[in-house]
């Protein structure tokens, strides 16, 4: 079993040894890793524990990973440039951090894969009926930040001060339409973060056990991506970011 909270900086730092804050339960299909680094923060010196999630080096059946194969969506008599083959957006679970920023940028139209392949499309021109078979697939890490004050031990002063993801999304997709048949190969990627996950986590982590604890005040340390919300041919359907079942 992956002991979370312990490791060789912090036996150094307790010469009696640590009690782990809390266990990750076993798991095949992730590479758990810890960190630990000191953090100044606002005069008080902290220790923050660093905890990531990521896919194994198979990744394929990893429940960090999910797929959706054969989604088939349909629409008729539009202008090619308000219709998306694939727009993207997503939810965290922070209300006061709900953009994504430019995070999923995916945004492909009608109109955008069409004028590869016809000569003189317009932007107007109407399109009686197409048809998309779409192939999902997405995959997540995660990031957990524990903060205690640098010499202490970890049982009963970790804090679990921030959590945060990131998920990156592709897509593969074949279309059917009235103008042209068999498009085969339309595809899109890109990453989404939850806010602070590429910077800024050691400092708002800090912070808000600094609030905790000098100020007694509640904070919401949780700030992951939770839902992907994929436009498909005017059709919206939502999926689920795959989580860690070993995760805090």
């Amino acid at each position: 079993m992956y002991k979370a909270g312990v490791d060789e900086e912090s036996l150094k730092l307790n010469n009696a040894g640590i009690s782990p804050c809390v266990d990750l339960n076993p798991s095949n299909t992730i590479k758990w890793t810890s960190t630990r680094e000191y953090y100044n923060c606002r005069g008080k010196l902290y220790e923050l524990q660093i905890v990531r999630g990521e896919v194994n080096d198979d990744g394929t059946t990893s429940e960090l990973v999910a797929t959706y194969a054969n989604i088939q969506r349909s629409a008729t008599n539009f202008k090619a440039i308000t219709m998306n083959v694939m727009k993207v957006t997503a939810t965290a679970i922070v209300s006061s951090a709900p953009k994504i920023g430019t995070a999923i940028s995916i945004a492909t139209t009608v109109y955008d894969i069409l004028k590869k392949v016809i000569s003189g499309l317009s932007t107007t021109t109407t399109i009686t009926n197409a048809t998309a078979v779409y192939l999902l697939k997405l995959r997540s890490e995660c990031l957990y930040v524990f903060v205690k004050y640098a010499g202490s031990l970890d049982a009963g002063n970790q804090v679990l001060a921030y959590a945060g993801n990131s998920v990156y999304f592709n897509y593969i997709a074949s279309m059917d339409t009235n103008l042209i048949s068999d498009l085969d190969g339309i595809e899109g990627k890109d990453y989404a973060y939850s806010q602070y996950y590429t910077s800024g986590y050691k400092e708002i982590a800090a912070t808000n056990f600094w609030n905790y604890k000098e100020n007694g005040s509640d904070f919401n340390c949780r700030y992951e991506l939770t839902r992907i919300y994929v436009d498909m041919l005017g059709t919206v359907s939502s999926y689920r970011v795959p989580f860690p079942f070993s995760g805090f």
